[in-house]
């Protein structure tokens, strides 16, 4: 019986024993398994576009018709006289300008002088400044080179062309002359300045020029009438003119 005792005392000390060496041993490590680390794909970002400027837009050209010319007519100016007295051998006159007025037109300001006072053998004097030419515009006849110097003596009976022109259609209502010099001779003797009453000579009428067509004006001077001598010889002129159109 006692050994029975002795026997269990030393088994239950090499249990205990055994359990406290249990419990002093560690415990061997768990192995791990170590993951890679997650490849994470980028999320795709949207892409804007860079901003792009627009061209500039050029306005579209518009093409214009050429402009229509305006319609003209042909204008010819003749001078021609009647027979002088016997004594007045030659009167040379010589034009600085040969105007028209055109009725219908865009007036512009006067560009010549105010001394425009004359006479024709149908139409009393007139002046520039009447209600004619109200609303309408002046318009210079060239001549024809040499043209603008003439002696009325001897024209006298013809007709002699002192300019042709293409001029705007229209309503015309008067003529002016500028006068630069007349000269007169008397009985066979040298030209002489003569003292001119006016230096503008103005006719007032109406004519029209048409397109296409021509209009003459022939400017009939009266010399005998236009003429007068002084006793001391001095020579005056003051122009009788008659205005014919056709």
């Amino acid at each position: 019986m006692k050994n029975k005792l002795v026997i269990l005392t030393v088994i239950a000390l090499v249990a205990i024993m055994a359990l406290l060496a249990a419990a002093c041993t560690p415990a061997a490590p768990t192995p791990t398994t170590t993951l890679p680390p997650a490849t994470q794909t980028p999320s795709p970002t949207a892409t804007t576009p860079p901003a792009t400027t627009p061209p500039p837009t050029t306005p579209p050209t518009t093409t214009l018709p050429p402009p229509v010319p305006a319609a003209k007519g042909t204008l010819e100016v003749r001078v021609t006289d009647a027979p002088a007295a016997d004594n007045v051998t030659s009167i040379m006159v010589t034009l600085k300008k040969v105007e028209v007025h055109r009725a219908d037109a865009i007036p512009t300001p006067p560009t010549t002088p105010s001394d425009n006072t004359t006479t024709d053998n149908t139409t009393p004097p007139q002046n520039t400044d009447n209600g004619t030419e109200e609303g309408g515009q002046w318009v210079t006849v060239n001549l024809a080179a040499g043209m603008n110097v003439f002696d009325l003596l001897k024209i006298k009976g013809i007709e002699q062309t002192i300019g042709t022109n293409e001029m705007p259609i229209g309503k015309y209502t008067q003529v002016r002359l500028t006068v630069e010099l007349i000269q007169v001779a008397l009985n066979g003797g040298e030209l002489k300045p003569a003292t001119v009453a006016s230096g503008i000579l103005k006719l007032v009428h109406p004519f029209e020029i048409k397109a296409g067509q021509s209009t003459t004006l022939v400017i009939d001077f009266d010399a005998d009438k236009s003429v007068n001598v002084a006793g001391n010889g001095e020579v005056k002129v003051s122009p009788v003119i008659k205005l014919i159109v056709k």
